[in-house]
């Protein structure tokens, strides 16, 4: 089993509020190290289930003067009990919220979020991907009444003691989060195809709201190795409705011992027709430059 972390702190100091669970393995076959490790895992759609928010302990990150975002805190899994940012086949690193997801969630609020006319605009749907913790796809639903979200994340453990948790804690009052919010764990290959196809919605007896097209895909560092930037770039091209649907990605200029990064993430699009564009560039001189890239239909 390969084993890296990222060069961030993700350490507590106290126990206090912390929950801990155990993974659940959910693999077809044994593994072989000469497969790619993802896709042994099952896809499978996670029910959204409400959830007594005073019970819940989180942290408050705030967008605006205006707009607040809260999430759990001190999740753990005891195979987990290393704090390894990811390991390889087992875990993608859902369990943090990384910096660059914050980055999209204040693009989203001020781009799509803020305008006027968003309570009266048509139906919107949005994929996010590798979605962790889900902060972008819960303010999406906490925001813009007429969005329909689909959270997908590699675990489920992620799904249920993170992404759903925070959807509960966003979006307390609205009552129609269940019917707006679908949640899917395992291999992105198996999970564009199933989309694409139709066959995921038809096997768990859930509406087929999307038809495998979205009309705003996000992601956040997802493209931390060259792997995983090509998947990122296939999943955006399979995945934005054309010729309108925008994808929107935050990711660090480059991963450092691990190859990835924005320049990755545009090298793996030359291979289809999107353009790519830098919405914003965040750099203070002294931490790992990050971007927030925009990817559309040429």
């Amino acid at each position: 089993m390969s084993l890296f972390r990222f060069d961030f702190d993700i350490t507590n100091d106290s126990d206090e509020g912390k929950e801990y669970h155990a993974i659940e393995k959910d693999c077809e076959n044994k593994m072989d190290d000469d497969k790619d490790p993802h896709s042994y895992v099952n896809l499978k759609v996670i029910p959204f289930q409400e959830q007594n928010i005073n019970q819940l302990h989180y942290d408050t990150l705030a967008l605006s003067s205006n707009c607040s975002m809260k999430f759990v805190k001190h999740v753990e899994v005891f195979e987990l009990s290393d704090k390894s940012d990811i390991v390889s086949g087992i875990y993608e690193g859902g369990l943090k919220v990384w910096e660059c997801s914050i980055d999209l969630c204040r693009y989203i609020y001020e781009n799509y979020c803020t305008s006027l006319t968003c309570q009266k605009s048509k139906p919107i749907s949005v994929l996010e991907l590798g979605c962790g913790h889900g902060l972008p796809g819960c303010l999406v639903l906490k925001m813009i009444p007429n969005a329909t979200v689909l959270f997908s994340d590699f675990n489920d453990f992620v799904l249920k003691f993170a992404t759903i948790p925070n959807v509960n804690l966003n979006c307390v009052d609205n009552k129609q989060i269940g019917e707006r919010g679908i949640f899917v764990c395992g291999d992105w290959n198996k999970l564009s195809n199933q989309l694409l196809n139709g066959s995921l919605m038809k096997q768990q007896q859930v509406e087929d709201r999307f038809c495998g097209k979205f009309d705003l895909v996000v992601a956040a560092e997802t493209t931390y190795t060259p792997k995983a930037a090509e998947e990122t770039a296939k999943l955006f091209a399979a995945h934005i409705k054309s010729p309108d649907g925008v994808g929107i990605i935050a990711n660090k200029r480059y991963y450092f011992g691990c190859g990835g990064g924005s320049d990755a993430f545009r090298y793996a699009l030359r291979r289809e027709s999107l353009h790519v564009e830098t919405l914003y560039e965040f750099n203070d001189g002294s931490s790992n430059i990050r971007d927030l890239l925009k990817v559309s239909w040429m």
